[in-house]
């Protein structure tokens, strides 16, 4: 479609659907696709906030579409749902999301320790957060996708796993159900991660086994998010009893931290 309508071959675009360092929100506001809410993201009035992006950067000139509204978040108008809503309050004004609170961002693109301060606020969120594009008034509207590619694959989400099943997941495991999915780039340890913290929140012992396990990973960024997890479930007397053999073999700085804070 490029080459009929430009005139350009494929050595003159590249594109990028969230696989690129690309602006690709503050390009469709401007191309009139949507406005910039309060919570940072694209709305449309079309179809609210849920919408996937995509941006193509082409050698060509392309007359420019005019962007709904000049003033930033008139169309929000006095509304703050999503403000008031993040569990982390990350949006620290309209427009403005510091990362450094955001639950997509720790638990998706956050590749280290997720901050003991944030933990609990992360709830039962093992892989992102949608509160402040669930909240906007505008969803309502959204419409399903009629684009068979954009469905979830039933067996590469999730939803299909239990806890206690990504607890448990193996490399290989992992790698089978999540081929071809955004959730290997977070990788196996990620979501362990991510996980341990939920097991916490949850406080229920029917995790206990598996956590005390994770406590002996081979990446200390697991077993230090498990270790805070035995210790919030399971009280600080009992979790140094269950996880007694792992503390007397852990060597890492990071984990040994976990076993030493106050409680």
């Amino acid at each position: 479609m490029l080459e009929e309508h430009f005139g350009i071959t494929a050595d003159d675009y590249r594109y990028y659907a969230d696989t690129g360092p690309v602006l690709e929100r503050a390009w469709a506001e401007r191309a009139g696709l949507g406005f910039i809410g309060k919570n940072a993201m694209l709305v449309s009035r079309e179809f609210g906030n849920w919408l996937f992006l995509a941006a193509i950067l082409v050698r060509a000139e392309i007359p420019p579409d005019e962007p709904l509204a000049t003033d930033r978040f008139r169309l929000c108008g006095k509304c703050t749902r999503c403000m008031d809503a993040c569990p982390t309050g990350a949006i620290v004004r309209a427009g403005v999301v510091d990362a450094r609170l955001c639950i997509a961002y720790h638990t998706i693109e956050n590749k280290g320790v997720i901050p003991r301060e944030l933990r609990e606020k992360i709830g039962a969120r093992i892989y992102g957060c949608d509160v402040c594009a669930e909240v906007c008034p505008w969803n309502r509207f959204a419409k399903t996708t009629r684009c068979a590619l954009l469905d979830p694959r039933p067996a590469q989400t999730l939803a299909r796993l239990s806890l206690r099943d990504v607890l448990a997941l193996t490399p290989e495991k992992f790698a089978t159900v999540f081929r071809g999915t955004a959730i290997k780039r977070l990788k196996l340890a990620g979501l362990l991660r991510n996980a341990c913290v939920v097991a916490g929140n949850l406080g229920g012992r029917e995790y206990e086994a598996e956590l005390v396990a994770l406590a002996a990973h081979e990446s200390p960024l697991v077993r230090g998010h498990a270790v805070w997890a035995v210790f919030r479930i399971a009280g600080r007397e009992r979790a140094l009893e269950l996880l007694r053999e792992p503390r007397a073999a852990e060597r890492d700085a990071g984990v040994l931290r976990e076993y030493e804070i106050p409680r």
